[in-house]
């Protein structure tokens, strides 16, 4: 761990990424990445990476809002261990093909998951800097 002087001297923008790899939970070790990171003023990348038609639903609408889902619980995590720490909204939702069973990466749903997620991330934005700010009057 760094002290805080050599913070003063070094700053170095790092993250703690947090990739989720279930759909249910997470696990004892992503929990304790999460506190431990924003609790030494780390920011949090929470990274939710549902995959559609295999670990979230087929649609892209179910597969958003999973990940939104996913995420918003690191976040809890997160605002729980030390409120108003940093954290990085980010996702790595993506779909199986359903004939060959490969991820697919390159296809036009995977772009419209990507923006999908960039919308509900500034929607997640605003809604938490509303609630931030009400809680500090």
């Amino acid at each position: 761990m760094y002290d805080s002087l050599t913070r003063a001297k070094f700053e170095i923008l790092s993250t703690d990424e947090v990739t989720r790899i279930h759909d249910a939970s997470l696990d004892r070790l992503q929990t304790q990445e999460i506190v431990g990171g924003t609790r030494n003023g780390i920011p949090g990348s929470i990274s939710p990476g549902p995959m559609a038609g295999a670990s979230s639903p087929v649609t892209l609408a179910g597969t958003v809002a999973q990940a939104n889902a996913e995420f918003l619980s690191g976040l809890v995590i997160s605002q729980a261990a030390s409120p108003g720490a940093p954290v990085i909204y980010a996702c790595w939702a993506r779909h199986l093909d359903q004939k060959t069973a490969n991820v697919s990466m390159g296809t036009p749903e995977f772009a419209l998951l990507r923006v999908c997620q960039a919308q509900v991330g500034t929607m997640a934005h605003q809604c938490v800097k509303e609630v931030l700010l009400q809680t500090r009057r």
